[in-house]
């Protein structure tokens, strides 16, 4: 990983960059940012007002001798601006949320709609534990920027603005040293965070190595128990969880750190302002005072604004570690945001309502930093309504042929067209439609059976369900089921067997009634009786679908009209119906 004292410049630009992203997804929420602001700035003008009345009960009461009874109306005035204030403070917290909700529905929609562009295609670059990470605590980490440091900003301008013009009506000596000490604050608070961003950025980092790490090591619990490997690898989640202790740590020891430098110095200067009244009170010093001197009023008005003048400076300094927050999520987010799906497409319509053909031209593809091409100037033509097998060794190219027909892998060269449309110009969308894929590992979600199978198409009735069932074979084992197709299964079909879990997912494909049908080693994992359940499953699909089935299975093989074999991504001829007959 670089580190930011050998590389400044870059990280420099980063946050450039990550702050004008900010900048530009905080536009969504600029109605309630605007009204955060401006209940903060009526904040402060009722507190200029409630210092002013303080100071006037005082010099009224000590150097003018009137009784108390008669300052009682302003000691209700001042009870009453302090409730106000105090709805004020409660209204702006509402609406700093709004802000941040806001922001944050809308990046996460955003980010949404780009992973589902992107594809699967992006798991292989990225673990899905880093992209939980981004759409759940990244995001989250935006919230403190719009609900408390942007309205900051603003008001560490508009408050202190206010303040020092009321400080220099009365004295401009104390307005002088409260223009003059005020930019110290957030210069130091500059020099203090500038390396802030990038702990955060680390520590967001090391939070998204922990995810995928645990989510790895989750998933493979069953292999680990097998294998004696489960304490094993709990040292080594500990270890990951210790470094991202002490990226934690280091966040809270620049936070703290900067809260001391900034206090202190918002200290100091206060004390400035209260020696020189007092000096100026007790007459040992006459400078810049008119010449009737300093009132009670005056001296005691302008001693109290003196902290509430620093005081915005001091709570954006609080509030930085949001900044640094935000910006190192943000440059994270950029980066999940700035990849580019293999195929966007383009805006032709492409609605085959016959049979689909699929048409291979030269297609070629190269994956980052893979050595030799996964596809390799690949010709291939498929006919309307034909059960084509590609068949091939582990590695051969036969997931990525399927992939590119999906547009979920780059075509480095050549074009893939179905029904004579090139996919690179038709809609995607109208091309997913079109298309329905079944993998070797069926994703299925907790809910009823019934529930899966209707993904295929959410607008279906139950009969439709209950035929895709049928033909599929699910029929065959949720009969014994006391709830049937409504029975409940877990996560990635927690409750069925794989073979079942097969089925449900080739139901779930023919009820979409796609013109074309992709098949990834669906059997691959099956035993040799559920392996003749799914291929007797797909016999009963109707001839006006198109079926290409990547597999190395004899028994598919036979199942197939035509059987093409690839060998590192060429095809190298077509075979008969079996790997023995091609032998001979």
């Amino acid at each position: 990983m670089t580190d930011a004292k050998n590389d400044p410049l870059p990280d420099r630009t980063a946050a450039k960059q990550a702050r004008r992203w900010l900048s530009g997804h905080g536009k969504s929420a600029h109605r309630s940012l605007t009204l955060t602001i401006a209940l903060g700035t009526a904040n402060g003008i009722g507190l200029i007002v409630q210092a002013g009345l303080l100071a006037f009960i005082l010099h009224s009461a000590i150097i003018d001798g009137q009784p108390v009874t008669t300052l009682w109306p302003l000691v209700v005035g001042i009870a009453g601006i302090i409730m106000v204030r105090a709805g004020l403070v409660w209204a702006a917290e509402v609406t700093a949320f709004e802000t941040a909700a806001a922001v944050k529905r809308s990046l996460r929609a955003a980010l949404v709609r780009h992973l589902l562009s992107l594809g699967p295609g992006l798991l292989v670059r990225r673990h899905s534990g880093q992209l939980a990470t981004a759409v759940l605590e990244q995001v989250e980490a935006v919230e403190g920027y719009f609900a408390r440091f942007v309205p900051q900003m603003a008001l560490c301008v508009l408050v202190p603005v206010a303040i020092a013009s009321v400080a220099f009506w009365h004295n401009w000596v104390i307005g002088l040293l409260l223009v003059l000490t005020a930019p110290l604050i957030p210069f130091f608070m500059a020099l203090i965070g500038m390396g802030v961003a990038q702990i955060h950025r680390r520590q967001f980092q090391a939070l998204a190595r922990l995810g995928g790490h645990f989510l790895d090591r989750l998933q493979g619990l069953a292999t680990l128990k097998l294998f004696g490997a489960a304490r094993r690898e709990l040292k080594t989640v500990a270890a990951v969880s210790d470094t991202y202790r002490e990226r934690t740590m280091l966040v809270l020891k620049a936070a703290f750190l900067s809260s001391a430098v900034l206090e202190l110095i918002a200290s100091l200067s206060i004390a400035m302002v209260a020696v020189y009244v007092g000096t100026v009170l007790l007459g040992m010093v006459s400078f810049g005072v008119p010449a009737e001197g300093m009132t009670l009023f005056v001296g005691l008005f302008l001693l109290l604004l003196a902290p509430e003048f620093y005081q915005p400076l001091r709570q954006l300094a609080a509030f930085y570690h949001d900044r640094a927050a935000a910006i190192g999520a943000a440059e994270e987010l950029q980066k999940l945001l700035e990849e580019r799906p293999a195929s966007t497409g383009g805006d032709g319509p492409f609605v085959p309502r016959e049979p689909v053909s699929v048409r291979f031209e030269g297609v070629t593809v190269v994956h980052p930093d893979a050595d030799a091409p996964a596809l390799d100037g690949v010709d291939l033509t498929v006919a309307p309504g034909e059960r084509l097998v590609v068949a091939g060794s582990s590695g051969s190219g036969k997931s990525t042929l399927l992939a590119a027909v999906l547009g979920f892998v780059p075509v480095t060269a050549g074009s893939v067209r179905l029904a004579d449309h090139d996919i690179a110009e038709a809609r995607r969308d109208d091309v997913l439609d079109a298309v329905a894929w079944v993998g070797q590992r069926p994703v299925l979600f907790h809910g009823t059976i019934a529930e899966n199978i209707r993904l295929g198409r959410p607008d279906a009735d139950a009969p439709a369900v209950a035929d895709a069932a049928r033909l599929a074979r699910v029929t065959d084992f949720t009969r014994d089921l006391p709830d049937g197709l409504d029975t409940v299964i877990g996560e990635r079909g927690l409750g069925l067997s794989g073979g079942q879990a097969q089925r449900v997912a080739v139901a779930r494909a023919l009820l979409k009634g796609a013109r074309l049908l992709l098949l990834d080693e669906p059997t691959a994992a099956l035993d040799a009786d559920n392996e003749e359940m799914i291929l007797d499953a797909l016999s009963g699909i109707d001839r006006e679908v198109t079926v290409v089935m990547a597999t190395h299975s004899e028994a598919a093989m036979a199942w197939g009209d035509r059987v093409v074999r690839l060998d590192r991504g060429r095809i190298v001829a077509p075979l008969a119906q079996s790997w023995t007959e091609a032998a001979q």
